[in-house]
């Protein structure tokens, strides 16, 4: 029985398994994943994940507890911010 080649459009190496074929034109082109973007929430996502009123949150964001960004009217917290705000209030009671 025969091998049978299978060749992928724009590969112009060998093949992986037996070292056969080629020739139809360059190799791919290897684009490097792009970077993983932050995830962001709502206020109101963040409110119904952590427990606190969208009130709360939007004072914590205009004091500077919490930071925030502002992309048309939506205010969008990012998870990274929202996990540093939440590591540094661990433990509970006033200090």
């Amino acid at each position: 029985m025969e091998d049978i080649v299978i060749q992928i459009r724009g590969y112009d190496g060998p093949c992986v398994e037996c070292g056969r074929g080629g020739g139809m034109g360059p190799a791919p082109e290897v684009v490097p994943s792009a970077p993983e973007l932050p995830r962001g929430r709502t206020v109101a996502e963040v409110a119904k994940a952590t427990g606190l009123s969208t009130k709360t949150l939007y004072r914590m964001c205009r004091n500077g507890q919490l930071q925030s960004h502002k992309f048309g009217a939506r205010t969008v917290i990012f998870d990274g911010d929202l996990q540093r705000y939440l590591d540094g209030h661990r433990g509970g009671g006033a200090a």
